[in-house]
């Protein structure tokens, strides 16, 4: 039980937040979104589509918030939250043993917190479930983040909790790949039986932060984070905790001129001893009706310390993308970029004679125009040669609407001829066409009905469709 402990905490603090608050001039807002798919997947054994894995699900995505607790009209303490629920109707119990990755059922509180904004003039603050987004990764983790701010344009943070990993209401879609969400079981003999995944260790959280404020040209972050598996199972032979991840990074922006900005961030993986991201680019808009922007991007895959893949630095990426855009009005814009990739190869994960460096570079172009208030139509194109094989796609796409925007119709068209370098992937090779067709009914003020039906024809199956029904609710109270 011990991965449930900090989100009840949180989730406790929170409702005795709202309890003790006064109601005058509170507003309350629900939200609700209903989401039901009807689908199948292919087995990995079953090239020829003959058994495939159904799935008729369910989702329920419900949201409550409420606006303004202090009841003095500042809107300084505020609380948002918003919970999943799945349910799938098309697979049978046995390919859920058979498969981990299937799950009959899913709840997953994706975030719930309380936030204070300029509390006495200097104080921000989340406590709850919530997300952390920032050139050192994105985290989800239950706990609080603290931000004071001073009299000299910047401000110090600290913040502290839990990770939330898979466990009581929570499905974490942050997982890195090889990353195993459990616990060291033990080892006898030398022989070692896996993890467990119904009662995960732990993940102790602590970060501290600087940023510039109050400047109108200029941003800056500077952030460390650290995050410890605390050893939870004395019986493990796994002797006390273990890091999993420690990095420093940072972003920033500035305005040079009217017009010209740049932006770039870093992240250094203390762990690993090398720095394993630099973001970089310009964008400049010299007239209204044209606007230019170039970027870099230098990566290094770089994991957990839990994750199979911590040690290999396979390919590392240079890239360089460039686009402009050009706007003849406010109704009709086209753009147009590039984008030159390198790989560096290392033979660090496979004994095939690999080469020193693979190249990849592509070319896109696409135009969006607005014919009047109801209807409009874009279309995009896009073709790269390199790395993985040989790529083109044509997508085009429109919509339309009726009696104010109440009837809406919507659909696209997607062409895919692909030709890979890869044997893995020589399934995948041929032309493949996709079709969507989309209709939405506002039937109530605060309520809207959205039907969707998907089409593909591929190599590996003619005919492959998903429907999908979603109701949007929104009511204040």
């Amino acid at each position: 039980m011990t991965s449930t402990r900090p989100l009840l905490l949180g989730l406790l603090t929170a409702l005795g937040i709202l309890v003790v608050t006064p109601a005058f001039g509170v507003d309350f807002e629900v939200q609700s979104r209903t989401i039901g798919d009807v689908y199948a997947h292919l087995r990995a054994d079953d090239q020829a589509g003959d058994d495939p894995i159904s799935r008729h699900r369910i989702h329920q995505i419900l949201g409550l918030n409420a606006w303004d607790l202090m009841g003095d009209g500042t809107n300084s303490l505020t609380f948002v939250s918003s919970l999943r629920i799945d349910y799938d109707f098309g697979i049978l119990a046995e390919e859920i043993d058979n498969n981990g990755q299937l799950a009959l059922h899913d709840a997953s509180l994706l975030y719930g917190y309380v936030e204070g904004r300029d509390m006495w003039g200097w104080l921000d603050f989340k406590l709850g479930r919530q997300y952390e987004i920032d050139a050192i990764d994105m985290l989800l983790f239950d706990g609080a983040k603290i931000r004071a701010k001073t009299p000299w344009y910047f401000a110090v943070e600290i913040l502290g909790g839990y990770e939330a990993v898979n466990g009581t209401l929570t499905v974490n879609q942050q997982a890195l790949d090889g990353t195993v969400e459990g616990s060291p079981r033990p080892c006898f003999n030398d022989v070692c039986t896996g993890y467990t995944v119904e009662d995960p260790d732990p993940k102790l959280v602590v970060g501290v932060g600087l940023s510039l404020m109050d400047l109108t040209y200029t941003q800056l972050d500077l952030k460390f984070r650290q995050i410890v598996t605390l050893n939870d199972h004395p019986e493990n032979e796994v002797d006390g905790d273990s890091l999993s991840q420690m990095r420093v990074g940072g972003a920033f922006s500035q305005r040079i001129m009217e017009g010209l900005f740049v932006h770039g961030g870093a992240s250094y993986d203390m762990y690993l001893s090398l720095v394993n991201e630099v973001r970089g680019g310009v964008r400049y808009r010299p007239v209204h009706m044209v606007e230019v922007e170039a970027g870099y991007t230098y990566v290094i895959p770089t994991f957990d310390a839990n994750s199979i893949w911590t040690f290999f630095s396979w390919r590392p990426i240079n890239r360089i993308e460039e686009r402009a855009r050009f706007f003849f009005d406010d109704d009709l814009w086209i753009h147009a970029g590039a984008y030159q990739s390198l790989y560096t190869a290392d033979d660090s994960v496979t004994d095939q004679e690999v080469e020193g460096e693979v190249q990849d570079i592509g070319i896109s172009a696409g135009a969006t125009w607005i014919l009047n208030h109801r209807a409009s139509v874009r279309t995009d194109f896009t073709t790269q040669q390199g790395f993985g094989g040989d790529q083109t796609f044509v997508d085009l796409g429109g919509s339309y609407s009726f009696m104010d925007g109440k009837l809406g119709l919507d659909a696209r068209a997607l062409l895919i001829m692909f030709e890979s370098d890869d044997q893995s992937n020589l399934g995948l090779d041929g032309t493949m066409f996709g079709g969507h067709l989309g209709a939405s009914w506002q039937f109530h003020d605060d309520m809207r009905l959205n039907l969707m039906l998907e089409e593909a024809t591929t190599e590996v199956r003619p005919v492959w469709l998903r429907f999908m029904a979603v109701v949007d609710i929104r009511q204040w109270m």
